[in-house]
């Protein structure tokens, strides 16, 4: 059954999916808004929030919001990302409204308590301190950053020491009256549902949300490129080459995940076969093609011991130069084939299906049916593959992070003049 579009009475965006043989049903709400978002805000201000809506309401303590959610099975969640923060939560079917209502709660009464807030600014530092402890996280963040330099669109959105640490009531207030209104939300249900009766529910939870104000502003992003090498006393190297990509709406999307599984999705990807299973010189290596709504990467991941991380770029480089000229018939097949299987098995799950509804809507303003994305997948084929790989890795300078010992590492020129 395709989903089915709705209007709240205060203009919020409302998607039904009908799942009539489960017994459950998952609830995302999503506000389009995160750390993009941020430039006239506090950095990581939007993680911030999302924390602070569990920390207590003008009904619920923080304690009495996890009991309530604990005492009808309820799996809650939330995440931000760069352009959304999501609440989710999956319950059984008879509990559908009981959900909603706690969720609402939530994010139309939070108190955002002064004391709640300075110990889940400390809960967010030791987060902090612990991407920056682990250097295979802290190279990510670190590259990002470095492919959007000097942009808010780059920042991590943990945000830093120094943001986090003074964000105040107030900052927090602001941000949620400026971003956290009816233009921003969207809905999405999917599972064992009465469509009528979901539609009341939604309208008399969430039918109080803010309708009025103007959200933060976004700059277009633009991609920069160039190195970032942090010295570091670790027994590994940890680097992260990349390049500019393709944003969602780009016609080629699902041509570069195509080619980002074949480059570096699995263990029988090229990469880890040359890099891993022939030579040794990684424990893994990994590939993927990252897209938001007007930029995106391909990047490479992968660590070694510090005498022989060169080599590892050097081989990662040639099995892209590779990838640029010869790619067979069959690579494309099972790379399509692992396209589909994971879309496919993912309409199983009522938590995937109602997280694709709010991201869709939210990217697309639609819902993008399986069937309009199989035809995409299905037109990839052994030239379109070798032309991505071809348009990313002349499509402007590479983007390098490395973390580690880098005395006689290959920086940014001489890896520039390999490509």
């Amino acid at each position: 059954m395709r989903p089915q579009r709705h209007v709240l009475d205060n203009g919020i965006q409302f998607i039904t999916d009908s799942m009539q043989t489960v017994e459950s049903v998952a609830l995302y709400v999503l506000f389009k808004v995160g750390s993009r978002y941020e430039a006239n805000s506090k950095d990581g201000i939007s993680h911030l929030l999302e924390h602070m809506m569990f920390k207590g309401t003008k009904k619920r303590s923080a304690k009495e919001i996890a009991e309530a959610f604990e005492e009808i099975g309820g799996r809650v969640n939330a995440y931000t990302d760069r352009e959304c923060t999501v609440y989710h939560v999956k319950i059984l079917k008879e509990y559908l409204g009981t959900a909603a209502e706690i969720l609402s709660d939530m994010i139309s009464n939070s108190t955002f308590d002064p004391e709640e807030l300075e110990r889940e600014k400390q809960v967010v530092l030791q987060e902090i301190s612990q991407v920056k402890d682990n250097p295979s996280s802290f190279v990510w963040d670190r590259f990002e950053d470095q492919v959007l330099a000097g942009q808010q669109a780059g920042k991590a959105v943990i945000g830093t020491v120094e943001s986090v640490s003074t964000t105040t009531r107030e900052d927090v207030v602001g941000y949620i009256n400026r971003n956290y209104i009816v233009p921003n939300t969207i809905i999405g249900i999917s599972g064992n549902i009465q469509e009528g009766k979901a539609r009341e529910m939604m309208n008399g939870y969430f039918g109080g949300l803010k309708n009025s104000g103007k959200s933060d502003d976004i700059e277009e992003a633009k991609y920069v490129g160039g190195e970032i090498l942090l010295e570091r006393d670790i027994e590994q190297t940890h680097v992260v080459l990349g390049f500019k990509g393709i944003s969602y709406h780009d016609e080629e999307y699902y041509v570069l995940q195509v080619a980002s599984i074949i480059a570096g999705y699995g263990m029988s990807s090229r990469l880890f076969q040359e890099v891993r299973e022939k030579r040794g010189l990684a424990y893994s290596i990994s590939a993927q093609g990252v897209s938001y709504s007007d930029f995106g990467y391909f990047s490479i991941c992968a660590s070694s011991k510090h005498e022989t991380v060169n080599e590892l770029i050097k081989v990662t480089i040639g099995e892209l130069h590779k990838m640029c000229l010869d790619v067979s018939e069959e690579e494309v097949q099972k790379a399509k084939v692992l396209v589909r299987t994971s879309l496919l098995m993912a309409q199983e799950s009522t938590n995937s299906r109602a997280g694709k509804l709010v991201s869709d809507y939210a990217i697309f303003g639609r819902f993008i049916s399986t069937s309009e994305i199989l035809e995409k997948i299905s037109k990839v084929d052994v030239n379109s593959v070798k032309a991505m790989m071809a348009r990313l890795m002349k499509n402007g300078s590479p983007t390098l992070s490395a973390i580690g010992h880098l005395k006689d590492f290959h920086g940014l020129d001489t890896i520039s003049k390999m490509l």
